[in-house]
Order: C-alpha cells, then sequence, then structure tokens
C-alpha cells in the first residue's frame, strides 16, 4: 500500500512537473506583444532614441517527417515562417532550417550551461544558459534564457533572451557595437501582453494593468453658434511623444480616439454616433465637431464621452467620464433670431397658383415648424421656395 502511495505521488509529481515545464506555448493564434525602446550614440556625441512596438505570432502548423511544426512571424531574430517545434518531455525547443532541424534551447539545463545553438544564418554558435527572477504583471516569475557574444562582419553581438513557463519570450536585451566604437545600438523588449491557447482551446491572456489619462475638459455649455472644439492630452504609460529636434522617434499605444454621442429630448434619443478626434501627435489630440443645431431647436441635447481604444491584442477602451455621459448645454444669446408662434404670416389673394418666397438672410438658423394654407378653392396649387435651403 505505501508502494502504490509512493508511485502515485511520484506520478503526480511527475506530471505536474511535465505540465509546468511548457517554456513556449506553439498553438495556432498565440500572440505575444512587447514594448522596444532602442538607443543608438555614436562615436561624435550624438544619439538616437527610438521607441516602438513588436509582435511574436504563431500563424499557422505543418507536418514534417511526422513532427508537428508551427510557423511564426516575429521569433526573436528569426524571419517571418520559421518553423519551431517544442518538445515538453525534453524541454527542448528545436527550429527547422530548409527542412533540417536542429536545436535552439535546452531548459532542462542548469544556468552556466554552455549548449551549441542554430543561428539565423545557418551557423552554429555556442550560447550560455542563464536564470533571472523578476516581476511580470504583479507576479514573481522565475527566467530561464541564454546569453551569446559573438562577432560578425566587424560588428560585436551581445543578446540576452530570457522565457517564463506558459508564456514564451518575455524580455530581451541586445547590443551591436559596429566600427569599434563608432556606433553602439542597445534594444530592449519588454512583455506587455500576451494571448495563448492550449491544445483545447483554452485561453491564457494577461496584459498589462496601465491605463490612460485623457486629459479633457468638459464642455457643459455653448453659446448658440459656439463650436464645439478643444485641444487635449491623452498619456499613456506606453505613449511616447516623439522630439524631432532631440533625435526622439516616439510611438503612440493609443488606435482610436472618438468622440462618442447622442442627441436626446429626454423622451426620443438618436442613435450613437463615433465622430474620429484628430491626433496631432501621439499624446496630443484635437476634437472638433459641429453641432447639429436643428436638434437643438426641436429641443434635443447632446450627450457625449470621448473614448480611447489601445493597440492591445484584446483591445482595452479608456473613457471620460468613466461612467455616463456628459450634457451640453446649448445657451441662447441676444444674437440668436427666436420667432414666437404663429408670428409670420404670409397673405395672397391669387386665384391661380401661387409661388411664395421666403428670403432669410440671417447668419442665424431659422425653422419653420408648420405652414398652414386655408383657400377657397381647393383646386389651386401653393408652392415655396426658400432662398437658403437647409437652414
Amino acid at each position: 500500500m505505501r508502494a502504490l502511495f509512493l508511485s502515485t505521488l511520484i506520478f503526480v509529481a511527475f506530471s505536474f512537473i511535465s505540465f509546468a515545464q511548457n517554456w513556449i506555448p506553439l498553438e495556432v493564434g498565440n500572440e505575444t506583444q512587447f514594448t522596444k525602446y532602442a538607443l543608438t550614440r555614436f562615436s561624435f556625441g550624438m544619439s538616437t532614441y527610438t521607441y516602438s512596438f513588436q509582435t511574436y505570432q504563431v500563424d499557422d502548423s505543418v507536418f514534417i517527417e511526422q513532427k508537428k511544426y508551427f510557423r511564426t512571424l516575429g521569433f526573436l531574430d528569426f524571419p517571418s515562417n520559421t518553423l519551431l517545434r517544442y518538445d515538453r518531455d525534453s524541454s527542448k525547443l528545436f527550429i527547422n532550417l530548409a527542412g533540417i532541424e536542429y536545436l535552439y534551447m535546452d531548459f532542462s539545463l542548469p544556468a552556466n550551461s554552455v549548449i551549441n545553438q542554430i543561428q539565423t544564418d545557418g551557423t552554429i554558435y555556442p550560447v550560455t544558459i542563464i536564470s533571472d527572477v523578476d516581476t511580470i504583471w504583479g507576479e514573481v516569475l522565475n527566467l530561464k534564457g541564454f546569453s551569446r557574444n559573438r562577432t560578425i562582419n566587424n560588428k560585436a553581438i551581445e543578446v540576452k533572451y530570457f522565457f517564463a513557463q506558459e508564456i514564451g519570450v518575455v524580455k530581451k536585451y541586445e547590443k551591436e557595437i559596429i566600427n569599434q566604437g563608432y556606433q553602439i545600438t542597445t534594444s530592449d523588449y519588454e512583455i506587455i501582453e500576451c494571448r495563448n491557447l492550449d491544445s483545447l482551446g483554452n485561453i491564457f491572456h494577461k496584459k498589462h494593468s496601465y491605463s490612460a489619462n485623457i486629459q479633457f475638459i468638459p464642455i457643459g455649455l455653448l453659446n448658440f453658434g459656439g463650436t464645439f472644439q478643444q485641444e487635449f492630452k491623452i498619456t499613456h504609460p506606453l505613449s511616447v511623444k516623439g522630439f524631432v529636434a532631440a533625435l526622439v522617434s516616439g510611438r503612440t499605444y493609443l488606435s482610436d480616439v472618438y468622440l462618442d454621442l447622442y442627441y436626446s429630448n429626454e423622451i426620443d434619443s438618436g442613435y450613437n454616433e463615433q465622430y474620429p478626434i484628430n491626433s496631432l501627435s501621439e499624446v496630443d489630440f484635437s476634437v472638433n465637431y459641429t453641432i447639429d443645431i436643428l436638434k437643438y431647436l426641436n429641443n434635443y441635447s447632446l450627450y457625449y464621452r470621448i473614448v480611447a481604444k489601445d493597440k492591445g491584442i484584446v483591445p482595452s477602451y479608456y473613457y471620460k467620464p468613466a461612467t455616463g455621459y456628459y450634457k451640453l448645454v446649448y445657451s441662447p444669446s441676444r444674437h440668436q433670431v427666436v420667432f414666437s408662434e404663429d408670428s409670420i404670416y404670409v397673405a395672397y389673394s391669387f386665384r391661380f397658383r401661387v409661388l411664395q418666397k421666403f428670403v432669410i438672410t440671417s447668419d442665424f438658423p431659422v425653422r419653420i415648424d408648420s405652414i398652414i394654407s386655408v383657400w377657397i378653392f381647393l383646386w389651386l396649387y401653393q408652392w415655396y421656395y426658400f432662398s437658403r435651403p437647409g437652414i
């Protein structure tokens, strides 16, 4: 009985370890997103700064000699359509180049071990196994990866790549020195989101907890004829404003910013409209919306909010106000043309067809809500012509 218990315990422990050693989740549809920061220094003192995003995807699978490989886009330094195979029993990652399978990483080895690794140019080069601990998405994770130092065509290259179980690549560091120090470029990649599927279709999704700050000042009152206009900022920890003079290439994490609005008279509401807001830079925006005056003349009011959508794998939406909508009051001014009910009369005594012309010279909207005609002879016609259609 004790032997049976120990056997069961060993089996459970082995199963748990085997499950936990999935360092490279490979299923079609898996996607990982990184931030990238690159700094290039030149020997004459000038530096350039580049901020961007990078995505790694698994987009297809194929069988070669009864082994299942996954086609990837953006895996480390390899070109698109690189074929990967991860063996969970041995915790080894293989890459297939030109129909030949090569070892790329052995996660079962301890830190400081050395393996021969296939490179993007098809050569074999030794790399050193490394380990680390990092906090990602609020969780402390044990990482494993490799480091490599080599010289190619008078270019010294240093790289460090790190992986986490059930996630895959989480960060990488690259450094290139060209022409004996004439140019030094360092690049840092940090994971911000991943969406992985397992063979059963279960989704493992993790994303940063950053939020956008919409610095829009609510507009609650406008004079009749005024314009709904404002320039404002939307900052986000992953957005960086570019400065041409300082040689900074920025990035924006927002894909769409728009005015979500509708008109309502407290009884009837029109359909929601999404009015696009123009971007002036990575963090600067400008809204310039024309109020529907006829709606206000019919006792409707404008309800609106600012919406920003990010570039995440699973997009997040940010709102101002956080809940509900702002209400815009269109305040009449003394310059407004206002008529009381039944204040305009037009009388004709013609017995035949009549053309009645209303000439409107005001710069402000004029609304005629009804025309009532009384005629003795029912067979007569009346036509109305407005000199400024649409007003």
